[in-house]
């Protein structure tokens, strides 16, 4: 089978992330070309594709009106001419002219995700029971396939927790994924006289102006921003913390918490239906509610007196068992199969 997959850009980022995964995976027994569509590729992520997959950048700047770019997207197409042409974010489907026999889909990353284009797509894909609810709502079936992780790869070697109680949080620094709340809810910590320390692993356009807020309360002894760290080094050192906070005020899955799951750290997260879903409703994590950095606080602070465990054992055999990188790559082959025969 010849796969085509198409993105923005391949930057440092979950959905990025995952397609180098879905890619290399793919390319084991397939043809697989990745097409970016802007100038942002980054060497630490491409450097991770098989040497099977064929990069096609168009370079096309951010913004730009120029249509050349477009015009090389659609000449790679027809020099492609896959048979599948898998695309992963907005505004990307109404860009492409030629696709000749191909097949068109999409998966689908977010709940925020409009559905304009859907039509477009001979089928649709959802991370999570959260973002297919919404595509139902939308009016548009869609098919789960979760988000995967590499279990091989993430160290969770055994870990006594001490003082201070080592809390982190991994992903871009922007509204979004909440980083905010978690910096107010050390503020309610630190006044309650808990030993803590926060590491926020990840660069993003709110850096600064979380560093100045973490200024302003007086934080900078518990609080330490590490910047972008590759996989391997989060893979490596997320086994080492005590616990795991996603304060995210959007998400549509949650792959860091699936992460930490798999390096054995006890996770509290926002209440939102993705997240909640990787720790099956609460079982293998503990909710607080989205947005609400005294929820939050409290939560740690029960964590922090031991009123509250997580069997991180049963979580790990929970995401093992539903979030395996291999298991979410062989089904979207299966379900291209099942397109090319229907």
């Amino acid at each position: 089978m010849n796969i085509a997959h198409i993105v923005w850009g391949l930057g440092i980022g979950g959905v990025e992330s995952m397609l180098v995964d879905i890619a290399n995976y793919q390319a084991q027994s397939h043809t697989v070309s990745i097409i970016v569509i802007n100038d942002n590729i980054s060497s630490s992520l491409a450097d991770k594709l098989d040497s099977r997959i064929k990069l096609y950048p168009c370079k096309r700047k951010v913004g730009t009106k120029n249509p050349l770019p477009i015009i090389r997207l659609n000449l790679d197409l027809l020099r492609i001419n896959p048979d599948v042409i898998h695309i992963h974010m907005e505004g990307i489907v109404r860009l492409v002219r030629i696709k000749r026999k191909a097949t068109v889909v999409r998966t689908i990353h977010n709940i925020t995700s409009i559905p304009n284009e859907y039509p477009k797509f001979d089928k649709l894909f959802a991370i999570s029971k959260a973002v297919q609810k919404r595509t139902q709502n939308q009016g548009f079936e869609s098919e789960i396939i979760y988000n995967g992780i590499h279990f091989d790869q993430i160290k969770c070697d055994a870990h006594t927790r001490g003082t201070p109680l080592r809390i982190v949080n991994v992903g871009r620094l922007e509204n979004d994924k909440g980083q905010k709340v978690l910096i107010e809810a050390a503020k309610v910590l630190k006044e309650h006289g808990v030993d803590f320390s926060v590491d926020f692993i990840g660069s993003g356009k709110n850096e600064a102006e979380l560093k100045e807020l973490t200024k302003e309360y007086r934080l900078e002894g518990k609080i330490n921003f590490l910047g972008f760290q590759s996989r391997t080094y989060v893979y490596e050192n997320l086994c080492h913390y005590d616990l795991y906070v996603q304060p995210s005020i959007f998400e549509g899955f949650g792959l860091t918490i699936a992460e930490a799951i798999a390096a054995k750290v006890p996770v509290i997260t926002s209440d939102l239906e993705g997240p909640i879903e990787v720790i099956d409703g609460g079982h293998y994590g503990i909710p607080f509610q989205c947005g609400n950095a005294s929820d939050l606080a409290e939560k740690i602070m029960l964590f922090y007196n031991k009123e509250i465990t997580i069997d991180t054992e049963a979580a790990w055999n929970f995401a093992h068992e539903n979030f395996d990188i291999n298991s979410a790559t062989q089904k979207y082959l299966d379900a291209y199969e099942s397109l090319a025969h229907r």
